[in-house]
């Protein structure tokens, strides 16, 4: 058996079952491995849209993927892939090819120290060769899901994929479960139940079906109201009349959830990881008295916990579900009843906007509510930018996992291949991406990965030819409007190119119309341009 055999045997020993990328020669090998083994390779276009893709199939399954680059220009358009997956805990396997080890000193060509490279943005980074391909894959497979989740390197040089290696057995390190602190829990828990004003604030470490189950049922018995960061959406339905909506991003809504966070007496951070949110947090949260519930809530010493337990959210529910009932009634709360009123008050704000808009271009507020209205079953990935921050405000996720994004990280180009994931891991869900004409343009090439797969994805194009987002900045601080204006193509002529369909929206009726149309549509994509006002997003930030 070759190395590259031996790895793809472990790959799909342990659940891989996909692979994303582009291939080279010196993964030829490897990539033949992968076939013969089942597991299923993904021509994509660009490196980085191969990792946006395994990371929404991973949020979609919770299976790991492979992401395969070759030496070179292959490995440094991985990294921002790479970068993506650490700061958003996904567990994702990078593995590039490397020129033989013989040639690595003495030929320059396309030759980069590609462990140090990925050393920064990966849990760790490891040459192979075939005297520790057993314990390096073991640690692998072990380690790209414990705690925290997070991408793995392996380099693997193009002679050593060839080596012969002799079969033995291999021991895979076992992981010993954190102990329960029984101790802080009787003291959480009785805070908990006495207090008037509690709140959750629910993060990523929370976002799986078991947290959500228990959650639910824990805000019903306890009364308790839920904040959540963007990436936690949908622990809690946010149609629920104690679901406060998110929090981490906008200035503005932030400062709605800070004033109401400010009035409660026991504030629960269930899960969060300080990633998720903008630094501006790090003030407002050193003047709380925050219970931090996570696997390691210590682990950021700038977002401090007056007391912590150390464990899975899901397991810290478990004990609070059983404690019983409350009489608590936070929705008729003066400070509650306030936020769900200065919610209402920032849409009213981009509403009275709409009337000074020009025919056949729609305010963002009211596509992203129509996507809302018509999409409450479908997965959306939605792209970085100003359309990003409202969509989070507007959009109701039901599930976790619901709404997929670049949260850590925040990187644009993100949504177009993350739908593509997310519709490769669930074929028969409705996938819709939410994306910017600028951040659409800088991963178009994989509009052929879908079209090359039939993939049904819907692609809602917010056209403002604008870098919004970074123009209200200007704006706001008075300086020179540069850089920040987009030259966009017709996105719905480019559509068909690539065997879809395409459409431009100039009214929302037709938008509504051209979104069911796409729903319902199997074997092709659908894209639909729909041209933005632009300034409608000052209201809404």
């Amino acid at each position: 058996m070759t190395v590259a055999e031996f790895i793809a045997k472990e790959l799909r020993k342990t659940g891989v079952e996909w692979a994303f990328g582009i291939p080279g020669g010196e993964v030829a090998t490897m990539l033949e491995a992968l076939h013969q083994e089942g597991i299923e390779f993904v021509l994509t276009s660009h490196e980085a849209g191969a990792a946006f893709m395994a990371d929404a199939y991973y949020r979609r399954t919770g299976k790991v993927a492979l992401v395969l680059a070759t030496l070179g220009p292959g490995a440094t358009n991985a990294v921002s892939g790479a970068a993506q997956a650490y700061l958003d805990r996904s567990p994702i396997l990078f593995l590039t090819g490397a020129v033989a080890t013989r040639l690595k000193d003495v030929y320059p060509h396309q030759i980069l120290n590609h462990v140090t490279m990925f050393g920064p943005v990966t849990k760790w980074s490891e040459t192979v060769c075939a005297q520790n391909v057993r314990e390096v894959m073991a640690r692998a497979l072990t380690d790209v899901k414990a705690y925290p989740p997070g991408p793995i390197h392996l380099d693997l040089p193009v002679d050593v994929a060839l080596d012969t290696l002799r079969q033995e057995d291999t021991q895979k390190p076992g992981r010993v479960p954190p102990v329960e602190d029984l101790s802080v829990l009787r003291k959480i828990i009785p805070m908990i139940q006495e207090s008037r004003r509690p709140v959750f604030i629910v993060g990523l470490e929370a976002v799986d079906k078991e947290s959500a189950a228990l959650l639910s049922a824990v805000v019903e018995s306890q009364k308790i109201p839920v904040l959540t960061t963007y990436k936690a959406k949908g622990v809690l339905d946010e149609s629920h009349p104690l679901s406060l909506g998110a929090l981490g991003l906008s200035p503005s809504f932030d400062q709605i959830a800070i004033d109401f966070l400010q009035e409660a007496d026991v504030r629960i951070a269930l899960g969060v990881d300080p990633v998720e949110l903008r630094s501006d947090w790090l003030e407002v949260w050193s003047e709380l008295q925050v219970i931090g519930i996570g696997q390691d809530p210590a682990r950021f010493p700038g977002f401090p916990s007056f007391i912590r337990w150390v464990g899975h959210p899901a397991a810290f529910l478990k004990h609070l579900e059983g404690v019983g009932s409350t009489l608590r009634e936070p929705a008729g709360d003066p400070s509650f009843q306030k936020v769900r009123a200065q919610h209402v008050a920032r849409w009213d704000a981009a509403e009275a906007r709409v009337s000074t808009i020009a025919p056949g271009v729609l305010a963002p507020h009211q596509v992203l509510r129509v996507v809302d209205e018509e999409c409450s079953d479908a997965v959306i990935t939605i792209d970085t930018g100003a359309m990003r921050i409202a969509a989070n405000h507007l959009i109701h996720a039901r599930h976790p996992n619901q709404i997929l994004q670049s949260n850590g990280l925040g990187t644009m180009g993100y949504a177009l291949p993350a739908a593509i994931g997310a519709q490769i891991a669930l074929p028969n869900e409705v996938v819709i991406a939410l994306v910017g004409d600028a951040g659409l343009l800088m991963l178009l090439g994989e509009l052929s990965t879908a079209a090359a797969r039939d993939l049904p994805i819907v692609v809602v194009v917010f056209v403002d030819q604008s870098l919004s987002l970074i123009d209200l900045k200007q704006s706001r601080m008075h300086y020179a409007h540069v850089g920040v204006d987009v030259f966009t193509p017709n996105f719905a002529g480019i559509a068909e190119q690539f065997g879809g369909q395409g459409f431009v929206a100039s009214s929302l009726e037709e938008f509504r119309r051209q979104l069911q149309i796409g729903r319902s549509t199997r074997g092709c994509l659908t894209m639909i341009h729909v041209p933005i006002d632009q300034k409608s997003y000052d209201a809404l930030m």
